[in-house]
């Protein structure tokens, strides 16, 4: 017995809801969100608040890790390589995630050090969309969102470089 005209209505029912929920789920977790910048409330792992005026006249590359994420511990060594270059463009790199503080500093502890802040953010990820890691964001002098990104960059590449700096010019 064949397939009648009513089955293959629902069944076109059933794949066009199937689509449907896997493209909302790629843009929940692949898509980074618009960030306002004092969308978070940060502090730093001293426990002491930040205040977003020390970032006055500074570009800001915020990337949203977790202590668990492999390509996020994968990409703090070429990160730090690249951290010079960024500095002569007027950026500081902040790293911050949304765990537990004693997780954040062993993170910290574990990779090498140099000039990027490692800070908490008191509002869950969540709460501002970013549901995957690592999330970039770049911020200009003036606060104004520039660039972002789900997932890592490749921060051997030089283009990547150059993009970020041009982002922000």
């Amino acid at each position: 017995m064949g397939v009648t005209r009513r089955q293959w209505f629902f069944r076109g029912i059933i794949v066009v809801m199937m689509v449907g929920l896997i493209v909302r789920q790629y843009a929940k977790y692949n898509v980074a969100p618009e960030l306002a910048l004092n969308s978070l409330e940060l502090v730093a792992t001293t426990g002491a608040p930040v205040d977003y005026t020390q970032f006055q006249n500074k570009n800001i590359l915020l990337t949203c890790f977790a202590s668990w994420c492999g390509p996020c511990n994968a990409e703090i060594a070429p990160m730090e390589a690249i951290r010079p270059t960024l500095e002569q463009h007027d950026f500081v790199m902040l790293q911050v995630s949304d765990e537990e503080m004693d997780k954040i500093i062993t993170f910290q502890l574990k990779h090498p050090k140099g000039g990027m802040q490692y800070l908490k953010s008191l509002t869950p990820f969540e709460n501002v969309g970013v549901h995957t890691y690592p999330t970039h964001f770049v911020f200009d002098k003036n606060g104004q969102l520039r660039f972002k990104q789900t997932n890592p960059l490749d921060w051997d590449d030089p283009e990547t470089i150059n993009e970020l700096i041009k982002a922000v010019e």
